[in-house]
């Protein structure tokens, strides 16, 4: 019966579950999907487990950082023992582990990427000039990205799914209904000069974004990380036409929005997986084009759209 449905054994017993949620097409289309992540601190630990065990096809890691004590309290695929090794190779062992149907690959470099090489793309923990980098070069190849980072208690990220991604989706009465849902560019979002203001962005939306602009690491002191976010502010306010939050705010910022905390990184890697394989099976309509987590004043999770 699993072969007839084009399944091994194997695989329907393992998929069994998730297959009575989303369904045999939807599966398929999942393990034939090709998937790639571009680091894997707290975040993308979290998206790599979540997209192993849901049983991508092929998940090809690349991560040239070497893994340090901090990465141990963040990364859970990482013991003591992988001090001084290649954060990609070495979380490798335990994502096999949880799914040994899943083809796993690292890449030694990202220099490029060929047309149509992946289903979709994520890139965790990016600065916003390597995120732009990276985001034209998805576009150009025809790649879906999305581009994603945590800030202490606050999480943001930004999707590319192409100029008209479409698919269809199964309503309560049982009926589908095709959907269509644009997205604009990397460069078109961000653009200097381009107006946020129309969508009327909360105040957690500014505070991501002021974050990723101020690049503040996690060995930050507090004097400094201020002053970096007072910058950030003021050049994410004069540049995209949004209110400049409160002084008040810039400091809660610099006290909790430093560094990656594992509760928020679980929280936002869920939803981020959950997106990707929207991509992926084309059965859900995906969130356009920006996801905040705010654990910081609202404990809750939005998108935003600003094309």
């Amino acid at each position: 019966m699993a072969e007839q449905r084009g399944l091994t054994s194997e695989e329907a017993v393992r998929y069994d579950r998730q297959m009575r949620l989303w369904g045999v097409e939807a599966q398929l289309r999942l393990m034939k999907s090709r998937v790639l992540l571009v680091n894997i601190a707290g975040l993308g630990t979290e998206i790599a487990k979540n997209l192993v065990l849901g049983g991508v096809g092929e998940l090809s890691l690349y991560d040239e950082t070497l893994v340090s004590d901090a990465d141990l309290g963040i990364n859970f695929l990482l013991s003591s023992d992988d001090i001084g090794s290649r954060r990609a190779e070495a979380s490798i062992k335990d994502l096999a582990d949880m799914n040994s149907l899943v083809k796993l690959h690292t890449l030694k470099t990202l220099t490029d990427i060929p047309e149509n090489a992946y289903d979709c793309a994520i890139i965790t923990d990016a600065s916003k000039e390597q995120s732009a980098e990276l985001a034209r070069k998805c576009r150009a190849a025809g790649v879906p990205v999305i581009i994603c980072s945590t800030f202490g208690l606050l999480a943001l990220a930004f999707s590319d799914f192409g100029s008209a991604f479409s698919g269809s989706q199964e309503m309560p009465s049982g009926s589908k209904t095709q959907f269509s849902c644009p997205f604009s560019t990397f460069d078109a979002v961000f653009a200097e000069g381009k107006d946020w203001a129309a969508a009327k962005p909360l105040q957690s939306f500014v505070g991501a974004q002021i974050m990723w602009q101020a690049a503040c690491e996690s060995s930050s002191n507090e004097k400094d990380a201020r002053s970096r976010i007072a910058t950030a502010a003021k050049e994410i306010s004069k540049s995209h036409n949004v209110v400049e939050p409160p002084g008040s705010y810039l400091d809660k910022l610099a006290v909790h929005c430093v560094g990656q905390l594992s509760p928020v990184c679980s929280v936002a890697g869920g939803v981020l997986a959950q997106e990707v394989l929207k991509v992926i099976q084309k059965n859900a309509k995906p969130m356009v084009n920006f996801f905040v987590y705010d654990a910081l004043e609202e404990s809750k999770g939005y998108s935003e759209t600003i094309l």
